[in-house]
């Protein structure tokens, strides 16, 4: 491989290493509802529509979710530590084995929410809260 090959190479792996970053946000604003493990750390979503998106997985520190629709969205295994969900509307999410700890939740709609014992809640909220309709039989 001559120099001039190996340049152009590594232009287009930057280039698409570059466009990767920032596609899950966007994709994500464009309504896409496979969102599974997607890197959305800090992305501002506010206002978003992802009613019914599947985001297990996914790495959401930091993100702001304010006003968002999520409702009956899969936050399964998400990390949503430090997040902004004022106003969201989580009615219906799971949040089982979700880590939400330092997350705002002022405002949010978390009517028949689900989670289990290993969801992690800010400081001061626990899986014990009446704002959860436990969906694992061993939650406290």
């Amino acid at each position: 491989m001559n120099l001039r090959t190996l340049q152009r190479t590594v232009l287009l792996l930057t280039t698409l290493l570059v466009a990767s970053c920032a596609s899950d946000a966007e994709r994500a604003r464009g309504g896409d509802r496979n969102l599974a493990s997607a890197d959305l750390e800090g992305a501002d979503l506010s206002g978003a529509n992802l009613a019914g998106a599947d985001l297990h997985n996914a790495h959401m520190t930091s993100a702001n979710l304010a006003g968002a629709n999520l409702t009956g969205a899969n936050l399964n295994s998400a990390y949503l530590t430090g997040a902004n969900l004022t106003g969201a509307n989580l009615t219906g999410a799971d949040v089982s084995w979700a880590d939400l700890t330092g997350a705002n939740l002022t405002g949010a709609n978390t009517t028949a929410i689900r989670c289990n014992f290993a969801t992690r809640w800010p400081s001061g909220s626990s899986c014990t809260s009446p704002r959860c309709s436990f969906s694992h039989p061993t939650c406290p």
